[in-house]
């Protein structure tokens, strides 16, 4: 959690790469981590990796299927990547999990 912690700090930061780079190692250290993917999927979108922050956002669905951060970010990466019928059953599944777009 510690990785995962300063990986926040970071993005909060403005600093996505090393955010990113301590995502990783939070994950290396404990692969079934979903948070950690799914700040890490954030960071690629900060950087416009659309590709990559969904291939993240998903990892972190497939390992808590309950994440609606996760399902509401992954549309927003499915908006960028053109996506509009994804992103729009994903921002549903966000909301009947409960996300609202106001929260952090």
């Amino acid at each position: 959690m510690a990785y995962n912690n300063r990986g926040n700090a970071y993005d909060d930061l403005g600093q996505y790469q090393k955010a990113i780079d301590d995502y990783s190692k939070a994950i290396a250290l404990d692969p079934k981590l979903a948070k950690a993917y799914n700040n890490r999927g954030s960071a690629y979108n900060d950087l416009g990796q659309y590709q990559k922050a969904t291939d993240d956002f998903s990892k972190a669905i497939e390992l808590d299927p309950k994440l609606a951060k996760a399902y509401y970010s992954r549309a927003l990466s499915y908006k960028k990547l053109g996506q509009a019928t994804m992103a729009a059953q994903d921002r549903a599944k966000a909301a009947e999990l409960g996300y609202k777009t106001n929260q952090k």
